[in-house]
């Protein structure tokens, strides 16, 4: 489909897309960025559909990943540590809970198995 076509199946308004597009020189990553800056349309859920696109172009089905966003507050990068230790998405009405970590805590290490390579396709996605 069309570049367009593209950013209104990510939920996004078509006359914003069309704007967005025509202002990106009909560059997907340039109109993204400019709809982002935006803000990101939210689902019903107050997933953010972006972030949701990312995951699903990832190969996350939909449902896991809507949970995996709300359960981690929103943040992609947690949602796909989520879903890459369990691909099923965090159990039906699991409510997030706030961090009881430090924040000058290490980091856990990063699981092993496609976990680096999940982590490098989000990097090239942002």
């Amino acid at each position: 489909g069309t570049v367009v076509a593209r950013i209104v199946e990510m939920g996004f308004d078509e006359a914003a897309a069309i704007v967005a597009v025509r202002e990106g020189n009909n560059s997907d990553e340039a109109a993204l960025l400019k709809l982002t800056a935006q803000g990101s349309p939210r689902g019903e859920d107050g997933v953010d559909e972006m972030s949701l696109a990312m995951l699903l172009s990832m190969g996350f089905q939909e449902g896991p990943s809507r949970r995996a966003l709300q359960a981690s507050g929103g943040d992609l990068e947690g949602a796909v540590m989520t879903l890459s230790m369990n691909p099923d998405g965090p159990p039906e009405g699991e409510v997030p809970q706030a961090a009881e970590t430090p924040a000058d805590a290490p980091m856990p290490d990063a699981p092993a198995g496609d976990s680096q390579e999940l982590q490098a396709k989000l990097a090239a996605l942002l």
